[in-house]
C-alpha cells in the first residue's frame, strides 16, 4: 500500500514537472514569436504583417501615430547606399516624374517599386509632392520624361537595371538601380525610409 502511494506521488510529481517544463517552453516560444513579429528599427516600432512591414511614425509631434507599410524588412535593406544629394533632389521639387525605359521590358515588379515611392512622396500627410509615371522614350500615349527635364521645380526618378542595387543622383536626376528587378522594390523602400528620416543614407 505504501509502495503504491509512493508510486502515485512520484507519478504526480513527474506529471507536474513535465507541465512546468512545457509551460516554460511555451512562454519562451511565445516571446520569440513576439520578438520576430515586433522589433525596433532606429528607434521606430516595426511590426511584421502579412502584407509586409508596418512602421509606426509620429508626424509633427502628434499624439496619435501614423502607420506606413513597406514591403521589405528595413533591417535587410539597410546596406543599400543612397547618395547624399538624393533627398534634396526629391524633396525640393514641386512635381516628380518616375520614369522607366520601355525597351528594358520591366514588369509589374517595377510598378510595385514606383507605388512604394508614390505612397510616401505623393502622400498628402507626408510630402504631398505630385508623382506621375512616364517613360524615357515614346510608348503609346504616356508622357516622356528623362533626366534632361530636371529643373528647379521638376524632379525625375528613373527606375532601371544596373550593376548593383543603389540610389544616387546624377546632375539632379535620381537613379534607382538594381541588378535584378525585385531589388528595385528594396531600393525604393530604402529611399522611402531615408526621405522620412528613419534610415541613414
Amino acid at each position: 500500500m505504501k509502495k503504491d502511494q509512493a508510486k502515485a506521488k512520484w507519478i504526480i510529481l513527474v506529471f507536474f514537472a513535465v507541465l512546468v517544463v512545457l509551460f516554460i517552453f511555451f512562454l519562451i516560444r511565445q516571446q520569440r514569436l513576439v520578438n520576430e513579429r515586433f522589433f525596433d528599427y532606429n528607434g521606430y516600432e516595426v511590426e511584421r504583417t502579412v502584407e509586409g512591414y508596418k512602421l509606426t511614425i509620429y508626424l509633427n509631434n502628434a499624439k496619435e501615430p501614423v502607420f506606413l507599410r513597406i514591403r521589405e524588412d528595413p533591417r535587410e535593406i539597410d546596406n543599400i547606399s543612397i547618395g547624399k544629394e538624393v533627398k534634396n533632389d526629391i524633396l525640393s521639387k514641386k512635381q516628380i516624374y518616375i520614369t522607366i525605359d520601355p525597351e528594358e521590358n520591366l514588369t509589374g515588379v517595377t510598378t510595385l517599386a514606383a507605388l512604394e515611392l508614390d505612397k510616401v512622396i505623393d502622400n498628402p500627410f507626408l510630402f504631398n509632392i505630385p508623382l506621375n509615371s512616364a517613360f524615357t522614350k515614346e510608348n503609346k500615349n504616356y508622357p516622356i520624361h528623362t533626366c534632361d527635364d530636371v529643373n528647379e521645380t521638376i524632379g525625375i526618378i528613373w527606375l532601371r537595371l544596373g550593376k548593383e542595387t543603389r540610389v544616387y543622383s546624377d546632375k539632379g536626376c535620381v537613379l534607382v538601380e538594381a541588378e535584378r528587378e525585385e531589388n528595385l522594390v528594396k531600393a525604393a523602400n530604402k529611399l522611402d525610409l531615408v526621405l522620412l528620416g528613419m534610415a541613414n543614407e
